[in-house]
């Protein structure tokens, strides 16, 4: 799918979820990865406000590790993981081969990420 696709799809998404302005303008300035990301997940149909549903999409995806922009400029620290540190793991807990490939295959986590409040309760 080329970046016509994309922004089309995107602005598909918009109509068709009859999103406000403000959620608009904000899912139009998030990233590729993001906008995609919140489109897997479908639309907007069951939501009782579509626009807060979608911010609260554009929120939940920007927190996730693997939707760090890779073109962006900043020198921060991109999370890392221990091929050592891995493997030892899996030997540590037995993993099945599908589970270590799994891990193995997985982005690292971000340190600084935290889950939300809810998974506390």
């Amino acid at each position: 799918m080329g970046k016509g696709d994309a922004r089309e799809n995107v602005l598909e998404f918009l109509k068709a979820n009859d999103i406000d302005d403000r959620a608009r303008e904000a899912f139009l300035g998030c990233s590729e990865a993001v906008q995609d990301a919140i489109l897997r997940k479908g639309d907007l149909s069951d939501a009782r406000n579509a626009s807060s549903a979608l911010m609260a999409r554009i929120g939940d995806a920007k927190r996730q590790p693997m939707y760090f922009d890779d073109d962006s400029d900043d020198d921060a620290p991109r999370p890392t993981a221990d091929p050592e540190e891995v493997e030892a793991f899996i030997q540590d807990n037995r993993l099945d081969d599908r589970a270590s490939e799994a891990l193995r295959q997985a982005p690292p986590r971000d340190p600084t990420h935290r889950p939300p409040s809810w998974w506390c309760e």
